[in-house]
């Protein structure tokens, strides 16, 4: 989704400057006076800094998004898991469970996603230092994944990371009513170790670095550039005037 976003970013970026390179270039020497310049230039420059700004906001987010989740501390134990509170992100390191029914072209997939989505139980088992876990989510994003023609797969006994968020839901039926079930609502799996998922991060956080860079230098640029037009143009009657001031 990063990579989407960024790749609009970068759209949007070139764009306006395309747009801002034609009006200085053809549009601002065509204004003669200070009041043409104003009603006519300067509000659609202003709009082009909204998007900058916008798009400098936007690259901005992304890459805190990125640096947030790289900083979630990794959790291995049920314990661990059981002391963050409800709706808080986590990162998860586990494995996935050999427990999982298997399933696939071979029977060899214990979850899969092809062209059309994510072909999997809701519920997916994964096992943590000190216990099992169950995943109850079936939106969640892969990543690294490995690739069999246009089917990504995930293997019994692959070791994972699941960014998501922590739930707890009290059973309210059954011989074990009262109880607190700990589970995680994932956003994304990782196929591969906590160490490999941060160097993927540190990989895609470049995107919006530059990007950030760009949208700030272009901004800043525009601004001065409109506000030296800004001195020129209202320079531009002065030799008129100089020629009618009485000469003593």
């Amino acid at each position: 989704m990063v990579s989407i976003a960024m790749f609009i970013n970068l759209l949007i970026f070139c764009g306006v400057v395309a747009i801002a390179f034609g009006l200085f270039r053809v549009g601002l020497p065509r204004f003669k006076t200070f009041k043409n310049f104003a009603q006519r230039f300067l509000p659609a420059i202003g709009v082009l800094i909204l998007l900058l700004g916008a798009n400098l906001l936007g690259a901005y987010q992304a890459k805190q998004t990125l640096q947030f989740t790289a900083d979630l501390p990794p959790i291995t134990t049920l314990a661990t898991l059981r002391e963050i509170e409800a709706g808080q992100p986590v990162a998860v390191v586990a494995v996935a469970s050999p427990d999982n029914p298997v399933r696939g072209r071979n029977n060899e997939y214990l979850a899969y996603v092809d062209d059309n989505g994510l072909w999997t139980p809701q519920r997916i088992l994964f096992d943590l230092d000190d216990a099992q876990i169950a995943m109850d989510d079936d939106a969640y994003k892969v990543r690294n994944w490995p690739l069999d023609r246009n089917l990504r797969f995930l293997n019994p006994r692959q070791q994972v990371v699941i960014i998501g968020e922590k739930e707890e839901f009290t059973r309210v039926t059954g011989p074990q009513k009262g109880e607190v079930t700990h589970s995680v609502e994932g956003i994304l799996i990782f196929a591969g170790s906590h160490q490999a998922f941060l160097q993927d991060l540190q990989r895609r956080i470049w995107g919006p670095r530059i990007m950030v860079g760009l949208n700030a230098f272009a901004l800043g640029a525009i601004a001065l550039s409109t506000l030296v037009a800004a001195f020129r143009v209202t320079g531009r009657k002065l030799p008129q005037d100089a020629q009618e001031t009485p000469n003593f």
